[in-house]
Order: C-alpha cells, then sequence, then structure tokens
C-alpha cells in the first residue's frame, strides 16, 4: 500500500522516531496536566498577604485608611520586639546606625518597643510608610522580620511579583491577572513552551539529516530516484507533523487538567496558545536541518542548535525587561510568538505567522541548494 501523498521517506522517519517521539509527549501531557491540576492549590496561596509571607502582616485598621495594623508571627524565645518605622525604603547602613545610637541624618524612629506582637497606630495618609520588627532573642542573638509598606496593603505576592520587569517578561509585557486560569497558563507554562519544545524540534531536525550520514546509510537512500531535494522535502514534512502533534498533545494536557480541577477552560484558547507555537517549532527545526547540512558532525550541529534555541529565547525576555532592549524582539524567531495574546483570545498577529512560514520556507531553500551541492562523506 502507498503512503499518503506518496511520501514513503516521511512516514519511513516517523516510524523511526515514534518511540522517542512518544516518550516525549508523555512527558508533555504529564507537565501541562500536573501543571493545570495544581491551579486551585495556586488561587488558595494567592490569598496570602505579600507582608504575611515575611513573617510580619499590615493592614488597614478603618475604612478611612489613616490607622494601621501591624501584626507579627511570634517567636520563641524572643524577649521582645522593636518596631521600626520609617518614610523611605529600609536601608541596612540606617538601621545599624539606629541600633548603634548615631541618630544623624536617620528618618527611622522607633514605633514600639515591647512583648505583645501587634501594633495600631494613626499614619499621615499623605505618605508611604515602612515597616520593620526586630527581634531580640534571650540568647542575646537579634533576627527580624521582613519589610512592609503601606502602599502594598492588599498586594499579594504573586501580584507584587508581576509588577517587576523581569517576571512581567513572562507573559510578555502584557498586564495579565496571573489568578485567572488563562494568566496561570500563560505565566506558569506558556512563557517556557517554546524553549522546551523548542530543544526537541532541535534535536528532531539535526537528526533527520546527520544521522543518516554518521551512519553511513545517506547513499543508499540517494541510490534510489529519490533525490536530494525530495528527502529534505519529506524529512522537513516530517519534522512539521512531529511538532504539530506535541503542540496538540500539550493543549489537551491543559485541557484535560482543567476539567479535572473544576475550571471554566477557554478550550479555543488554550489551543489557538499552543498549536500557534508550531510555526516556530518548524523554523526552528527548520534551521537544525540547515545545519545538519552545513556539519557532518551531528553532535557539533546539535549542540549549536540548542545553544541558538537558547539564544532566541534569551533575546525575547530580555526585549521584555526595558524600551532600549525593545527591538531584540523582532531579531529572534521567539518574538513573532504571541502566547500571551492567544490565550487571552488576541488571535490578530497573523502577520507573525506570515513571517515565521516565510522564515521556514527561506531556510528550507537554502538548506535544499546547499545539500544539492554538497559533498557527502563516504
Amino acid at each position: 500500500m502507498n503512503p499518503p501523498l506518496g511520501m514513503h521517506l516521511l512516514w519511513m522517519t516517523l516510524r523511526q522516531t515514534w518511540k522517542g517521539l512518544l516518550i516525549f509527549s508523555a512527558i508533555l501531557v504529564f507537565i501541562t496536566w500536573g501543571m493545570t491540576l495544581v491551579y486551585p492549590e495556586f488561587l488558595e496561596m494567592q490569598e496570602e498577604d505579600l507582608s504575611e509571607a515575611q513573617g510580619i502582616k499590615l493592614s488597614w485598621q478603618d475604612e478611612d485608611k489613616d490607622i494601621i495594623n501591624l501584626t507579627w508571627h511570634p517567636v520563641p524565645g524572643a524577649v521582645n520586639y522593636t518596631v521600626l518605622e520609617n518614610n523611605q525604603s529600609f536601608d541596612i547602613s540606617t538601621i545599624i546606625a539606629l541600633l548603634g545610637g548615631d541618630p544623624a541624618n536617620l528618618t527611622i524612629s522607633v514605633a514600639y518597643v515591647g512583648t505583645g506582637t501587634s501594633l495600631v497606630k494613626a499614619v499621615d495618609v499623605n505618605q508611604t510608610w515602612y515597616y520593620t520588627v526586630l527581634i531580640h532573642l534571650a540568647d542575646g542573638n537579634m533576627t527580624g522580620t521582613g519589610v512592609v509598606t503601606t502602599k502594598d496593603i492588599g498586594i499579594t505576592i504573586y501580584e507584587k511579583m508581576m509588577e517587576d520587569p523581569v517576571y512581567s517578561a513572562f507573559s510578555g509585557g502584557r498586564n495579565i491577572n496571573i489568578f485567572s486560569f488563562r494568566g496561570f497558563v500563560d505565566v506558569e507554562l506558556m512563557s517556557y513552551w517554546a524553549l522546551m519544545v523548542g530543544f526537541y524540534a532541535a534535536y528532531f531536525g539535526v537528526g533527520s539529516v546527520s544521522r543518516d550520514v554518521e551512519r553511513k546509510t545517506m547513499d543508499i537512500l540517494l541510490s534510489t530516484p529519490l533525490s536530494r531535494r525530495r528527502l529534505l522535502l519529506e524529512r522537513g514534512a516530517a519534522v512539521a507533523l512531529a511538532m504539530l502533534l506535541l503542540s496538540v498533545v500539550g493543549g489537551i494536557g491543559v485541557l484535560i487538567g482543567g476539567v479535572q480541577a473544576g475550571v471554566d477552560v477557554p478550550a479555543g484558547d488554550v489551543m489557538a496558545a499552543f498549536i500557534g507555537c508550531w510555526p516556530l517549532l518548524v523554523a526552528i527545526g527548520a534551521l537544525s536541518m540547515l545545519l545538519s547540512v552545513l556539519l557532518n558532525d551531528q553532535k557539533a550541529a546539535m549542540g549549536l542548535s540548542f545553544a541558538l534555541v537558547l539564544v532566541f529565547y534569551v533575546l525575547n525576555y530580555a526585549s521584555f525587561l526595558s524600551k532600549g532592549l525593545k527591538s531584540l524582539r523582532w531579531v529572534t524567531p521567539m518574538g513573532y510568538y504571541d502566547h500571551t495574546g492567544l490565550i487571552l483570545g488576541d488571535w490578530s498577529r497573523w502577520g507573525d505567522v506570515g513571517a515565521m512560514l516565510a522564515l521556514t520556507a527561506a531556510i528550507a531553500l537554502l538548506a535544499a541548494w546547499l545539500f544539492q551541492r554538497k559533498e557527502l562523506p563516504t
């Protein structure tokens, strides 16, 4: 029986690699399903205030928000507690100066000293106030809590985290609610999906050519009526099909996990976010095939492919850290994969899909031209 479209080599490639593909698919399902399954527990964690996670909690005592209620966890062996108040962020040198009795240029004041674990105090609402608690232990040592501020009252750990560009870059610089199901999947999973599967695309692409060269089976393949160009075409099609399978598998894992977690899953947008990565993965596979044509050494081609995938990811991530680095987004293929937009239902960046497909076509044509003229080792 003839295979579909007569692509014997395509189906032979998939038959040869099905075990590895199946194992990696199972790993992806486990990751996507497992991460999604913990979403309810993640929602419970978000109820913990930023301050409370540091051994100290700050809240408003009244609706007018001019009286604070500061509480801290009791520490076994504590003799007393000293609450320090400041109208600017604490600096360790000023705390040391205060403890040493040097009042010069200090803005820190002692708001409380005692054995209690709470403080209610009126504050000037026109300023931002910072608090920390020094804990004096019976053995003469001292420890302390974290620092809390009135501007962060009610803000959770993850909300504060997403204000930092280092973390917000995981959502492509977009303002996304990390506690929504879409935001959780985007930041906790989609932010590194292209990197994780991109490594496998590089592995698959390199092996599709260099493996036959190293095994000395390329001459056997080319002794048939199969042309070099047709060989690369079918190998590339095998890469594309494998990446499509992995993209679909990842989305299915999220859907299953979401249903089991009792979440109302936006199935269409979730699948779009995963399948939207497919053009990028195919481009990475095509680039890896090009490297395997250029380099006869499979290990060298594999190492270079992995390095490029990592560089692409780092450049795209860095492009969201500051406006000065924004242009980096357009020099890395990963900048054309807007996973956040897709999972939020924004499917407008069709130009990026076209750019990836055009890049893939250009790389494939170059690889075919070089392979046609390449003298294969014997």
